[in-house]
């Protein structure tokens, strides 16, 4: 619970309110998945308040429970949260943390990492660079249904002086009633067959209206892709590129009964009922 509150007010700028959730997961040590987890969202978190002394510490922490590791996925994260706290070298590590999270295959940290580099970017006055990494991000954010995220790369795009048309499902007067009808429905998180029940038309049709509606659609993907952990989610990811439980703990510090239980949590949140569906789960309509 502490992990996702602080991976959450990260996301929406809550630096205070992330720090004390990630503290509170961090003050276990032994829990080596979630304690890793918590000293990640703490390094931010704790920069971002201005408490880099703080952060400091966290990625000193972050260094000891991952010793041994030398995956891109651990060495991504670590340069991601290196930048933070480093002066001299900030590029070079955010350069590295894109490179090495990018060969991971979990589009949310890569993400996070072109996220930091364009805010750095941008204060560094290198506005036309930092439009390439924010406008990524944002795309990623949006497709995704990490709304928060999604929300800090707008306005930091925003602030570089690009035009952007905000992704939205605000879009009811281009839609038939019954498009619309159907597409509310769906953002509530429904089944084709419940919003058929409740509009007297088969699942069959729902598909074709949703289909029409298109960003309602989406919406409805957000609406199950937003209930995730940042657990859930990078566990979702990696079944969905093929590995087994057994490599998905291994990759996220984490036993194999463990990944079990996220993704048997992930299943009912998506709508889905094995790891067959997954990759069309997590990917926008």
């Amino acid at each position: 619970m502490d992990g996702r509150s602080a991976w959450l007010d990260n996301g929406r700028c809550r630096y205070h309110e992330a720090m004390v959730a990630a503290e509170q997961g961090a003050a276990y040590p032994d829990e080596i998945g979630f304690a890793t987890w918590s000293f990640v969202e703490l390094v931010e978190a704790a920069v971002r308040s201005g408490q880099v002394e703080k952060g400091v510490r966290a990625y000193e922490q972050l260094c000891m429970a991952t010793r041994g590791y030398r995956s891109d996925w651990v060495l991504g994260l670590k340069a991601r949260c290196q930048a933070l706290i480093e002066a001299g070298e900030t590029e070079a590590l955010y350069l590295d943390a894109i490179d090495r999270l990018g060969r991971t295959g979990v589009q949310i940290e890569l993400a996070r990492a072109r996220l930091l580099y364009g805010e750095w970017l941008r204060r560094q006055g290198r506005r036309v660079e930092a439009r390439k990494e924010l406008r990524a991000a944002y795309e990623s954010f949006s497709a995704m249904g990490t709304d928060g995220f999604a929300e800090r790369s707008l306005r930091e795009l925003l602030a570089t002086g690009e035009t952007v048309r905000k992704r939205s499902v605000e879009t009811t007067a281009e839609l038939t009633p019954q498009e619309t009808a159907v597409a509310r429905l769906a953002s509530a998180g429904h089944t084709n067959s419940e919003i058929g029940a409740q509009l007297y038309f088969s699942p069959r049709p729902v598909e074709y209206e949703l289909r029409a509606t298109g960003r309602s659609r989406e919406r409805r993907h957000s609406f199950g892709l937003e209930s995730l952990t940042a657990q859930e989610r990078e566990t979702a990811e990696l079944a969905a590129a093929g590995m087994s439980n057994k490599e998905i703990g291994e990759r996220l510090f984490l036993s194999h009964r463990t990944v079990g239980a996220h993704l048997y949590r992930v299943f009912p949140k998506l709508g889905i009922k094995n790891r067959a569906a997954l990759r069309d789960a997590l990917t926008p309509v």
